[in-house]
């Protein structure tokens, strides 16, 4: 039961919080005494700290791996050689890449220092064999997370822009994706509007000329009238029980009968109608293409 609190609360990726595991051990050990209770949470937060340790030791690890990876200079060393590995290989640098994301968005927070100075001190390229993994992150719930992912995006669209010029453009603007994740993605385009404003530019119109041709005009008509046929035939029945029962009422005028009519053929056949004014409104525009 001890260690099923451990492990339930190391799950939750925090620290412990002393006061939660004394009330969660006298809950499962009432008998127990308060200060075999402290010695226990004290074990606790020592192995936990032990094992936070021990991913900061990967996180530096990994990052010195890449910074080599790269012919970077060895910052830690004062002898201002560069140390070369001519014989890693990409797969190498991708694995490295993974592990380290895998550890920023289970363990970020508990180790933010490692990760900001790894950050900043390896080269942006090495994480360019894992945009969409990065892309697929954003939406963490650790603030610290989303600011990371954010920051090494936006430096990799300064130095690659076309690695992730249109899925910040296509995210950004689509039905699927959260507000939340939205303003990322839009931050990520600004940095790359301000940096590559033409490109932006081009990648924009590439979208809006890809909607035009994915749903043609025809096809839109096309679903437009079989979606409505069975719909149509529903209301002009109505409308010919509405004319039945109308003309059976022998107290109205002939005047008023045909009046009666034509309100109700109105009011049941006006959705319909509508339908078809909002389609023909919107592909009656200009047209943008030799096609339309």
């Amino acid at each position: 039961s001890v260690f099923k609190i451990f492990l339930r609360k190391f799950s939750h990726r925090s620290k412990f919080d002393l006061g939660d595991l004394s009330n969660d051990f006298k809950a499962v050990l009432p008998w127990v005494s308060q200060d075999s209770v402290n010695v226990v949470t004290t074990s606790f937060l020592e192995v936990q700290e032990k094992i936070f340790d021990s991913y900061k030791s990967s996180v530096d690890g990994y990052f010195r791996f890449l910074q080599f990876a790269n012919c970077r200079k060895d910052e830690n060393k004062n002898s201002g050689e560069r140390v070369h590995h001519k014989y890693i290989e990409e797969s190498d640098k991708t694995t490295a890449c993974l592990r380290l994301l895998r550890l920023l968005v289970k363990h970020g927070s508990q180790i933010d220092a490692s990760f900001m100075s790894g950050f900043d001190g390896t080269d942006v390229r090495s994480w360019e064999n894992i945009i969409p993994q990065l892309f697929s992150r954003l939406d963490h719930p650790d603030p610290f997370v989303q600011h990371q992912l954010c920051k090494l995006l936006c430096a990799i669209a300064s130095n690659s822009p076309q690695l992730v010029v249109y899925h910040a453009v296509v995210s950004s603007n689509s039905r699927g994706t959260s507000e939340q994740n939205k303003q990322l993605l839009q931050k990520i385009a600004e940095s790359l509007d301000n940096t590559n404003g033409a490109l932006i530019a081009e990648i924009r119109r590439v979208i809006r000329e890809l909607q035009h041709i994915t749903v043609l005009f025809e096809e839109l008509w096309l679903n437009k009238i079989g979606g409505l046929q069975l719909d149509i035939n529903k209301r002009f029945h109505k409308v010919e029980c509405e004319f039945e029962r109308i003309n059976d009422n022998l107290s109205l005028s002939s005047d008023q009968r045909i009046r009666i009519m034509k309100e109700s053929y109105d009011a049941i056949m006006r959705p319909v109608i509508s339908s078809i004014e909002r389609l023909y409104n919107n592909t009656i525009s200009v047209a943008s293409t030799p096609h339309e």
